[in-house]
């Protein structure tokens, strides 16, 4: 294989939510933002990250009523756990069939990849524009900032919404080898969305895509 123009970076790991920490690895104003890719969690209970094409978004939920919102480049934005990519140019790839699922989703990604000469046993990302006709995402949050948790109640932090009928774009991240770290420890995958509606977004937990909508699959030109 060819050694790629872009390189997966990513700092601290998922595995420390589990294990009730979260406490920073990274604050964003310390990276490059030309063609920065990212996603993560807020450090300290404050949001989901995504960073799409050096703008930085957070998905956060209001405490007087948890709706969601989304804020734009907010400052002193720091994260408990980042993967990251700096990407200038972007394949366009269909993809055709039905997808019930995340499973055949990361399927047909790690597929059309290696069609491109990605090396899949390697860390890449991916864009997708689709419409989600059932889902789930979900936004990590406490109404005041938290660093520590017992790990027993680590996940009582998850802020749940569905998702439905809703035009959306994703940024995730593929690995084999990263599960625990940027991956779940039963997926190769790493997502998070942004809603068309521009004021919802987060990670994405479950999906069911639309198959009379066009499912885009973008990848890093190499």
């Amino acid at each position: 294989m060819v050694a790629q123009p872009w390189q997966v970076r990513y700092t601290g790991a998922m595995r420390s939510a589990k294990q009730g920490d979260f406490s920073a690895s990274l604050c964003l104003d310390t990276l490059p933002t030309q063609n920065l890719f990212a996603i993560g969690p807020v450090a300290a209970l404050g949001g989901e990250i995504l960073v799409w094409d050096g703008k930085p978004f957070v998905a956060d939920v209001l405490r007087e009523n948890g709706q969601q919102y989304l804020k734009k480049a907010p400052a002193g934005l720091c994260a408990m756990f980042l993967v990251y990519a700096q990407v200038k140019q972007w394949d366009t790839v269909k993809l055709t069939g039905t997808f019930k699922g995340l499973r055949p989703l990361q399927q047909a990604i790690e597929a059309q990849a290696a069609a491109k000469g990605i090396d899949t046993q390697q860390p890449f990302p991916f864009l997708l524009f689709g419409k989600i006709a059932v889902g789930k995402g979900h936004i990590r949050h406490a109404d005041t900032p938290v660093l520590r948790v017992p790990a027993a109640v680590s996940d009582e932090n998850k802020r749940f919404f569905a998702i439905q009928n809703k035009k959306t774009q994703m940024l995730g991240f593929f690995s084999k080898s990263h599960q625990g770290v940027f991956t779940h420890h039963d997926s190769f995958i790493h997502i998070h969305y942004r809603l068309y509606t521009k004021y919802e977004a987060g990670h994405l937990d479950e999906a069911m895509f639309d198959d009379k909508e066009p499912l885009m699959l973008l990848l890093p030109k190499g």
